[in-house]
C-alpha cells in the first residue's frame, strides 16, 4: 500500500514535469527565438525610426520586426493550444489503460478466490494482481481493502470500482467550450460507465492530466494574452498620438479588435504601407525652421520651396503640422501663421509654400 501511495504521487507529478518541460519548450526563454528577444527587436526598430521618422529604410524594419513578433507570438500561441489538447488524447489511453487493469484485476480476485478457499495460497495469482495495482496506481488514486478469502475491494475517487463480486469500467464523455478567441475546443472527461457520475481522480497521472490541461496551460496562455492585449492597447495609444508621412494622426499600429496572443496583428492601414506608420509628434519642428529673409518671398500664389537652414537642402515628405515659418524683415522676425485665411499654405510631400 505505501508503494501505490507513492507511485500514484509519482505518476502525478511525472505528468505535470512532462508537461512543464513541453511548455519551456515552446517559450524557448531566454534563446534568440524566445519572444523577448523579438521584443528587443521590435524597441530597437522604433527607437531607430524615432532617429530618423522619414526614413523608408526604417519603417520597413519596424513593420517586418513587428510581423516576426506577431509570428513568433501565434506559434507560441498554437503550440500551447496543442499541448492543452494532446492531454485529451492521454485521458483517453490512459482511460483504456485502466478499464483494461480493472478487469485483469477482477480477474486475479476470482482466481485467488477459487485457489485459496480449498485452503492453498495461489502466490502467482496474487503476485499478478500485486504488479496490476502497481501499475493502476501511476494512473490512478488506489485504496484496497482485502477479505478473509483473499478477494480485494478497490475503490479510486470515491468508488468502489472492483469488489469480490463485481467490477465498474470508466467511460470518457465530451464537453464543447468556446475559448477566449472565439474558437471552439473539445475537452474529455471521465465518467462511471454504469451510473454516469462523474469521477474525478484524487491522485495519479490521470488527475496530473486534468489539471495540466484546466490549470497549468491555461494560465500561461492567460499570460501570453495579457501580453499581447497589452502591446495593442499601450502602443496603439502612442501610435494614434502620433502623424504619419501623410500628416494623418489617429491611425492604430495594431488591430485594435485583435487582442489575444491567436490573432494579434497588425492595422489594415500599417500593413498596407510603411507610409501609415505614424512616428512623429505634431506641431512641432522635425529639424530646420524655414526663415524668410526680406525680398525673399515669392509673389502671391507662386510656390516657394521649403529651404532647411540648418541643411540647406530642399525638405520633402514632411509630417503635417510640424513646420514653423519665419519672416525676418531686418532681423525682426515675425512668426507667420498657416492655413485657409492665413498667410501661407505648405505642400507638405514636395515640400513647398504658397503665399
Amino acid at each position: 500500500q505505501q508503494i501505490q501511495g507513492q507511485l500514484q504521487s509519482k505518476g502525478y507529478y511525472d505528468v505535470i514535469n512532462t508537461a512543464l518541460e513541453q511548455v519551456e519548450s515552446t517559450f524557448t526563454e531566454p534563446q534568440d527565438m524566445g519572444i523577448a528577444s523579438y521584443l528587443d527587436r521590435f524597441w530597437n526598430s522604433w527607437q531607430d525610426l524615432a532617429n530618423n521618422p522619414g526614413d523608408f529604410g526604417a519603417r520597413s524594419v519596424v513593420q517586418s520586426n513587428t510581423q516576426a513578433l506577431i509570428d513568433v507570438m501565434h506559434n507560441v500561441a498554437g503550440e500551447l493550444r496543442s499541448t492543452r489538447e494532446s492531454r485529451n488524447e492521454l485521458i483517453t489511453s490512459k482511460v483504456k489503460r485502466i478499464n483494461e487493469l480493472l478487469t485483469e484485476i477482477f480477474n486475479q480476485n476470482r482466481e485467488i478466490q477459487t485457489v485459496e478457499i480449498t485452503s492453498q495460497k495461489a502466490n502467482d495469482s496474487r503476485d499478478q494482481r500485486d504488479q496490476l495495482l502497481k501499475e493502476l496506481a501511476k494512473y490512478i488514486d488506489v485504496s484496497t481493502i482485502e477479505d478473509q478469502n483473499g478477494a480485494i475491494t478497490l475503490t479510486s475517487g470515491g468508488f468502489m470500482l472492483v469488489s469480490p463480486v463485481n467490477y465498474s469500467q470508466l467511460e470518457t464523455t465530451t464537453t464543447s467550450f468556446e475559448n477566449g478567441d472565439g474558437t471552439q475546443r473539445l475537452d474529455i472527461g471521465v465518467a462511471l460507465a454504469d451510473s454516469h457520475k462523474v469521477f474525478t481522480p484524487i491522485d495519479g497521472e490521470l488527475k496530473g492530466l486534468f489539471e495540466v490541461r484546466d490549470k497549468i496551460v491555461p494560465f500561461y496562455q492567460e499570460q501570453l494574452n495579457q501580453l499581447a492585449a497589452g502591446l495593442v492597447e499601450k502602443v496603439n495609444a502612442l501610435h494614434a498620438a502620433g502623424y504619419d508621412l501623410n500628416g494623418l494622426t489617429g491611425t492604430n499600429f495594431f488591430d485594435p479588435l485583435k487582442t489575444k496572443a491567436t490573432d494579434i496583428q497588425l492595422s489594415a492601414a500599417v500593413a498596407q504601407s510603411v507610409m501609415n506608420i505614424s512616428a512623429a509628434s505634431g506641431g512641432t519642428s522635425v529639424g530646420d525652421v524655414t526663415t524668410l529673409a526680406p525680398g525673399a518671398v515669392a509673389a502671391v500664389g507662386t510656390a516657394y520651396a521649403l529651404m532647411g537652414t540648418a541643411s540647406g537642402v530642399n525638405n520633402e515628405n514632411l509630417v503635417q503640422g510640424t513646420v514653423s515659418v519665419v519672416y525676418d524683415p531686418l532681423g525682426a522676425a515675425t512668426t507667420l501663421q498657416e492655413g485657409a485665411g492665413k498667410d501661407y499654405v505648405i505642400d507638405y510631400q514636395n515640400g513647398t509654400i504658397t503665399f
